[in-house]
């Protein structure tokens, strides 16, 4: 999932490439990606640095309307570790599949990821 914008404190962010860099710490974690007729579909958390699935999301399916996969996770970071939200389909649906644009205002988002340092 693509990962392009910081919003709030995010002083202990790094924002890379669709990527997030946490420092050391413990985190609360949730995340959110649509879908649309792509089946069965769900997200994880994936740590790069520990090559770890830290968590995975919601299973959810999606025929002809929208689903949403999420998850909730507390983690803890013992020094700076690298993260993606990836996001798997049943199937292909070209386009849209993992979220129909709105076009209000020029603006889309599809995944939505809150970390809060405890």
């Amino acid at each position: 999932r693509d990962l392009n914008d910081l919003r709030g404190d995010s002083s202990f962010i790094t924002l890379g490439s669709n990527s997030f860099t946490l420092d050391s710490g413990i985190y609360e974690i949730q995340a959110s990606a649509p879908s649309i007729g792509v089946g069965t579909n769900q997200i994880r958390l994936n740590n790069l640095t520990t090559g770890t699935i830290e968590t995975v999301g919601i299973a959810a399916k999606s025929v002809a309307a929208n689903s949403i996969s999420s998850l909730s996770t507390v983690i803890y970071v013992n020094s700076a570790n690298t993260f993606v939200i990836e996001h798997r389909g049943e199937n292909d649906q070209l386009d849209n599949g993992f979220g129909e644009a709105v076009d209000w205002n020029g603006e889309n988002v599809y995944t939505q990821v809150r970390i809060q340092k405890l």
